[in-house]
Parts: structure tokens; C-alpha cells; sequence
């Protein structure tokens, strides 16, 4: 597989590339989401890991601006991102979130198609659709199913 590596954080690039080499794949890294952006409507890329918050323009302005080809999956890579910008990337097809820090065990499930969103982020979502009050799976899963995240 080839991967499209975000971040504006060069160790963590570095990192990320030397993880996925390891799994066997390829990567090319790009520090900012224009150059993303950029890069990803080449339809080269099975996958993007994609940082939410970086220096100029975000993870949020990546998936609102980039046509991205149908057949390449992002997946959301976010330490200490809010959660409504996780959430929103979500909505904008996202494929699920990476959250940091991450082994490469994660990565290799993740890009192995063992993403299952729905389950990955069900905690989050309802913190967010259920702010005032203590857990309702229910709305939480109508909600999910809204994103289109239910499995």
C-alpha cells in the first residue's frame, strides 16, 4: 500500500514512515495540508494519515478542500485536537481516528481494514452529542448512524 503521511511535526513523520516501512508499505510525508491537499488528487494513495491540528491550515481545511479520490481512506491522527474538529473531520468522510500516541500495532490494524469506527469512537461521539447528561447509547447510535459510522 501506498500512504500519504500529515503532520507538522517532523519526528513524528519520521517516526510514522519508519513504522509503516516496517509494515511493509510506502509512504511519501508532507508537513502541511496544502501540499496534502495537493498531493492526494494524484489518486496514488490507499490511505492518508492525517494530523487534525497543524500550523496554517488544519485536518478540518484538508477534508473540506481536497478532492480526494474515492478509493483512498483518511484516517484521523489527534493527540490533543478538540473534539468537535475530530467530529467534523468525521462527518467529512474521515475513515476513523488514530488517537496519539499510537504503536504499530494500531496502524497495522488500521490500515488492514480492522477500522470500525463506530465502536473506536462511540465514547467520544456521545460526550458530544450527550454533553449535559450521562450516556445514551441510543441518541449516541442515532447520531453515528447520521455520520454514516454505524456498523
Amino acid at each position: 500500500m501506498k500512504l500519504l503521511l500529515v503532520d507538522d511535526d517532523a519526528r513524528i513523520l519520521e517516526t510514522l514512515k519508519r513504522m509503516v516501512s516496517r509494515l511493509g508499505h510506502e509512504a511519501d510525508c508532507v508537513n502541511n495540508a496544502v501540499d496534502a491537499a495537493r498531493l492526494v488528487q494524484s489518486g496514488q494513495y490507499d490511505f492518508v494519515l492525517l494530523d487534525v491540528q497543524m500550523a496554517g491550515r488544519s485536518g478540518v481545511w484538508f477534508m473540506e478542500n481536497a478532492k480526494i479520490p474515492a478509493g483512498t481512506k483518511v484516517l484521523v491522527m489527534s493527540g490533543y485536537a478538540a473534539l468537535q474538529d475530530v467530529e467534523r473531520m468525521l462527518r467529512l468522510d474521515a475513515g476513523a481516528r488514530l488517537p496519539k500516541p499510537f504503536g504499530m500495532d494500531q496502524i497495522a490494524k488500521m490500515l488492514a481494514g480492522d477500522m470500525q469506527p463506530a465502536k473506536r469512537i462511540e465514547a467520544r461521539l456521545d460526550h458530544i452529542f450527550n454533553p449535559d447528561g450521562p450516556a445514551d447509547s441510543g441518541r449516541t447510535l442515532i447520531c453515528m448512524r447520521e455520520l454514516g459510522l454505524a456498523i
